[in-house]
């Protein structure tokens, strides 16, 4: 009896730890932003907190990104993100795509249902993505 109300206690804990706020709740699907006139990147936020994202560019669609994120006050925090692979010879043309941050926050200036707009950058909410298995083209 006693080790059944310990496990029903332990999975109500789990469960309560993965609850969203409203906020958080506006959030979770996929979010597109039109960052080029021939680049899109998608954004996907999900329940569980994870978070990943596609650019397509031109002809090419890589995962940029994947990791963790929250809200903190009127921002998104992103956490432990990981980038594709930088090829030595674009490093060392571009250093900041090797050295992006593992963390980093946007602030909100608008959120609806359908329209987000982060540091001056509107998002529009749009159909979930799959996860590209294509290398980014400056990966090795």
């Amino acid at each position: 009896m006693v080790t059944r109300s310990l496990a029903v206690i332990a999975i109500a804990g789990l469960v309560a730890c993965e609850r969203l706020s409203s906020d958080e709740e506006k959030l979770v699907g996929s979010w597109e932003a039109r960052t080029a006139p021939d680049s899109v990147t998608t954004f996907t936020f999900d329940r569980n907190h994870t978070d990943w994202c596609v650019v397509t560019h031109r002809e090419d669609t890589w995962l940029d990104g994947s990791g963790r994120w929250r809200i903190d006050g009127g921002q998104i925090v992103f956490d432990d993100v990981t980038y594709p692979e930088v090829a030595p010879d674009v490093a060392a043309k571009d250093p900041e795509l090797a050295n992006r941050p593992k963390h980093y926050t946007a602030t909100f200036e608008q959120v609806g249902r359908d329209k987000i707009k982060l540091n001056e950058v509107t998002l529009t909410r749009t159909k979930r993505r799959a996860k590209p298995s294509q290398p980014a083209p400056f990966s090795p």
